[in-house]
């Protein structure tokens, strides 16, 4: 399941990208997150590594919304774009590209891989979790790498249980790559 945007803090609004290629032979989602700076391509994310930011669309290589399949007439097509595979030479054709949030005060409903508040108290604000990699879910952070260890690096920075849904956490971007030094 997918990040959830749920507002921001201070006042601030989204900061979107412009539209950046999606690697080659990979499955992404909006709500997902992605990182950028190995090769200038978004792709899924890592744990305890800095972010570009979160899905916040998928798009052609014109900004628009993409088809998905051939025009047949007569036929329907799904204009369901919440979720590409691109192909093996996606960064060569550019045929799907993404617009990611890259504010650190944007907020989100986050789905939980376990039980919250069972590592490091991530059911209390201060927490820090990263995305649920591991099992290759970009949507999704991962209740055992939650820390409150000072420079154990993680993705997201947790803001507690969210009230409308309490099997989620609120959480924003603690690592994006515009302000991330990696040795």
């Amino acid at each position: 399941m997918a990040l959830r945007y749920v507002g921001s803090r201070h006042g601030a609004s989204r900061n979107l990208t412009e539209p950046i290629v999606l690697d080659d032979s990979i499955t992404v989602a909006v709500g997902d997150a992605v990182k950028v700076y190995v090769a200038g391509f978004a792709t899924n994310a890592a744990a305890a590594v800095p972010l570009k930011g979160i899905v916040h669309a998928i798009v052609d290589s014109h900004g628009l919304p993409p088809v998905k399949g051939a025009n047949v007439a007569g036929t329907a097509i799904s204009p369901d774009t919440s979720t590409v595979t691109t192909a093996a030479d996606n960064t060569t054709t550019g045929l799907y590209s993404v617009i990611i949030d890259t504010s650190v005060h944007s907020l989100y409903s986050a789905e939980v891989s376990g039980t919250i508040g069972t590592t490091g108290t991530s059911n209390l604000v201060g927490c820090k979790v990263d995305i649920d990699s591991a099992n290759t879910d970009y949507g999704r952070v991962l209740e055992s790498t939650a820390t409150r260890t000072i420079g154990t690096p993680a993705n997201f920075y947790s803001h507690g249980v969210d009230e409308a849904d309490s099997t989620r956490l609120i959480v924003s971007i603690a690592m994006p790559e515009e302000m991330s030094v990696m040795e």
